[in-house]
């Protein structure tokens, strides 16, 4: 096998740890969500401050994700995600403390801080499988973190109707046990395989369609945690000069591009999907909440079994195509459903009047959730095999900073559209976008093993 693929191995998987990290962070996360909208309206905030506690945690995604990641490459994954989720903690119990809407919102940034680590866990993953079995991972990781958005909200909704600052409480609660998990069982990755040494040189010389991800004979050293090294790695970010040379970089530039545009996309349809069946069905909240973890089930469901299967028969690329053509198809039929019937004028009366007043949408959405299940650990999974090794956090940082980004704008021309286009516009933009993401990855030359 050539040396461009083979790693060190620990003699005991980190995977189940990490997948169990994900999970717990998820899960503390989605406690807090059926309470914020509730909480702030305690302290007076108008709608617009309601969704600006939405849209400022998506907003310190985009801008924490990219450093998080660039700080693993030099420092380790290990001090990150424990820094990380020891933070969380403590802005969860911000949260549950807050007795203003200020209070609410800082809570909330500093919640979209320390929860940007995403990156730095597919990092982790990237150091410690071959990039056969990668995808698997990166689909593992995603169904993890479908299930705790599934069970967080869930649980939370029962827990703040017994106190609004219960659920913070048990989300702090849970970000601790995250952290002792972490500090016994999660070794350093960078430690479990060999590769150069961290570079800030941009990687524009490397072919596009050539494995990047491999190691050398020289250990890597991780520098010192300390406030020289975060002073560096965010002068960088202030430069924007990680994301510059993610798009000077032949094999990374156009993955970057697609991530964006998919999220973008499917953004349309999680912003104005509630809007969406209220026109068309009449349904309320728990209506559409019963819909949304429907959704996550058929996700956590193709994440956890089928992709494993399908990544080892079947290109990255190709696989995200796929997903991308499905979820253009689930959006085309949601666009042809017809307007709101007279005997809608009602909301359901019963469960059996809402199951079958859903009928359309139990057979649409499974289309739409199987295809957006394949995309992103696909798209991940391509990124990091064509990113090297020692920039892996640098890497998935840039993309996911991306994707992070077209959820803040993704809701703002959805509403726009839903507004003066009709209910079925945002699906329409959600269909054309995710149409032209396929079409861009088919123009991706196949990744291909170096010789031996």
């Amino acid at each position: 096998m050539s040396a461009a693929v083979v790693n060190e191995r620990p003699a005991r998987s980190p995977l189940p740890t990490l997948f169990l990290t994900a999970f717990i962070d998820l899960l503390g996360f989605g406690l807090t969500i059926p309470l914020l909208p509730f909480y702030a309206q305690r302290y007076g905030a108008s709608a617009l401050q309601v969704s600006l506690l939405f849209a400022s945690f998506s907003l310190m995604g985009f801008l924490f994700v990219p450093v998080w990641g660039e700080l693993s490459d030099r420092v380790g994954r290990r001090p990150v995600l424990l820094t990380s989720i020891a933070a969380t903690s403590l802005s969860m119990l911000l949260l549950a403390f807050a007795d203003s809407y200020p209070l609410l919102l800082l809570s909330r940034i500093l919640q979209g801080i320390m929860t940007a680590n995403l990156s730095t866990l597919q990092a982790y993953i990237a150091d410690v499988t071959k990039p056969e079995d990668r995808g698997r991972a990166m689909g593992m990781i995603g169904a993890a973190f479908g299930l705790g958005f599934i069970l967080g909200p869930f649980f939370g909704g029962i827990l703040a109707a017994q106190s609004f600052r219960a659920p913070g409480f048990a989300a702090a609660a849970l970000a601790a046990v995250n952290f002792a998990l972490a500090l016994r069982y999660l070794p350093e990755s960078l430690r479990l395989r060999k590769t150069a040494a961290p570079t800030d040189e941009p990687t524009t010389s490397s072919a596009p369609s050539t494995y990047r991800d491999g190691a050398t004979d020289t250990p890597i050293v991780p520098e010192r945690f300390g406030p020289k090294v975060i002073g560096r790695v965010l002068a960088r970010q202030a430069t924007l000069a990680p994301l510059r040379e993610a798009m000077a970089d032949k094999a990374i530039a156009p993955l970057v591009l697609v991530f964006f545009l998919q999220a973008f996309a499917f953004t349309n349809l999680e912003a104005t999907f509630a809007l969406f069946t209220q026109a068309r069905f009449n349904f309320g909240s728990r209506e559409t909440g019963f819909l949304f973890g429907y959704i996550g089930l058929v996700v956590v469901i193709v994440q956890g079994g089928l992709y494993g299967r399908l990544s080892r028969k079947h290109q990255d690329l190709s696989l995200a195509r796929a997903g991308m053509l499905f979820v253009s198809l689930a959006m085309l039929m949601l666009m042809l459903l017809p307007s709101r019937p007279a005997a809608y004028a009602l909301a359901p009366s019963s469960p059996a009047e809402f199951m079958r007043r859903a009928l359309p949408l139990w057979l649409i959405l499974p289309i739409s959730s199987l295809g957006n299940a394949l995309i992103n650990p696909s798209l991940t999974a391509a990124t990091s095999k064509r990113g090297r090794a020692d920039q892996q956090g640098r890497t998935l940082g840039v993309q996911q900073s991306a994707g992070a980004f077209a959820r803040v704008l993704g809701p703002i021309t959805a509403g726009l559209a839903f507004d003066h286009l009709g209910p079925s516009a945002p699906m329409a933009v959600a269909a054309a976008g995710t149409l032209i993401a396929a079409l861009l990855v088919a123009r991706i030359p196949p990744l291909r093993k170096p010789t031996e």
